[in-house]
């Protein structure tokens, strides 16, 4: 149980933005190795094939069991955001640049100063 604890104490804290970028990058790299491509908007062909489109637009006409890789990944993607936010919340919100708020502000933009103001 510790382990778990410490394990989501790692998790739930801000990283850096190369960390995110590396994982995103290899997460590329292994779709292109595997011969699969992906894109979002393929997520929103493969369900409107699902949902029988294909019988009005020969377009959606396709093999939507092809994309359950797909569904699978947009599914688990909007499940770990649920879980980051609500779940792993952190104390405070992400701190930027000084002079990041002061251009943000200029433009009408509030940036938030406590969680709850995030939300």
């Amino acid at each position: 149980m510790e382990f778990l604890r410490d394990v989501i104490s790692i998790v739930s804290q801000p990283w850096h933005w190369a960390v995110s970028g590396a994982v995103i990058a290899g997460i590329m790299f292994l779709l292109l190795w595997f011969g699969e491509r992906f894109g979002v908007s393929r997520s929103f062909e493969t369900l409107c094939s699902i949902a029988g489109a294909g019988r009005k637009v020969s377009y959606f006409n396709f093999d939507w069991r092809r994309y359950n890789w797909l569904l699978t990944f947009i599914g688990g993607s909007v499940a770990g955001g649920f879980i980051a936010v609500y779940l792993l919340p952190a104390d405070e919100p992400v701190r930027i640049a000084q002079a990041t708020v002061e251009a943000l502000q200029k433009i009408g933009v509030k940036t938030p100063e406590t969680k709850a103001e995030g939300l």
